[in-house]
């Protein structure tokens, strides 16, 4: 995250004569990746963080076995993102970012807003055929596509910071053997009295969103949805994104 996401996008506004600082280029002191009854909790600690702040106490869910659960749970506001990761064959996956939004109190929300959900794709190369790096959901995918249509898993050299991916294989295995045995995989469950809501744990006052609203939408693929300049004056009160 501070690298690909923060150091990287430093690094080209400094190429671009406009040198930027970000908070999610802070440096981590410590991660972690708890199981917990729905997936995984991963949990971060920036360097001068205290073991309190919510990033570290409640984290963000991976929701098993192919939805990342981000955003903010309050603070300077409430947004929900779901990153759905949906395998098609071998060598292609389909990726849904949904991303929900509460307004502040008090906000005027234009009724549209409410009335339907604006779905679009969103460039991830420029003209040149080079990937648009100043998007953080870009930077995702470069460093996805450019593994090969298959990635070479046998010549990974995995280390301490990669713990998350560990885990993360490891229930994979674990519950593809329940389904081998006949039993059911995690989440899945025939009794009607679960089938209920999740409250699904997330971090508030998230360290990486200290910048604000407007620095936070564009830098994400959000900025081209066609609703982008209403979310900008619901959250800020303009309705132009200052130059990226």
């Amino acid at each position: 995250t501070e690298w690909a996401h923060g150091a990287l996008y430093e690094w080209i506004k400094e190429q671009q004569g406009q040198p930027t600082k970000v908070a999610i280029s802070k440096r981590h002191a410590r991660i972690a990746f708890d199981e917990f009854p729905y997936g995984i909790i991963k949990r971060r600690l920036l360097v001068g963080q205290s073991e309190d702040v919510s990033d570290w106490k409640d984290g963000h869910p991976v929701v098993f076995p192919n939805i990342l659960a981000v955003g903010s749970g309050g603070g300077q506001w409430q947004q929900y993102v779901f990153q759905i990761r949906v395998p098609m064959d071998d060598t292609h996956t389909m990726h849904y970012w949904f991303h929900a939004y509460v307004p502040p109190a008090g906000a005027q929300v234009p009724k549209h807003l409410l009335e339907r959900v604006p779905i679009y794709a969103p460039p991830i190369k420029d003209a040149n055929g080079e990937y648009m790096l100043q998007y953080i959901h870009v930077q995702d995918i470069m460093a996805w596509e450019t593994q090969g249509p298959i990635a070479a898993r046998d010549t990974e050299a995995l280390g301490t910071t990669d713990i998350g991916v560990v885990t993360y294989r490891k229930m994979l295995q674990r519950e593809m053997r329940n389904v081998e045995l006949g039993k059911n995989p995690m989440i899945v469950t025939h009794d009607p009295a679960q089938d209920v809501v999740i409250d699904l744990p997330l971090e508030k006052n998230k360290a990486h969103f200290s910048d604000g609203f407007e620095s936070l939408l564009k830098r994400h693929m959000s900025s081209f949805s066609p609703i982008a300049p209403d979310l900008l004056e619901v959250f800020t009160g303009k309705r132009e994104l200052t130059p990226a």
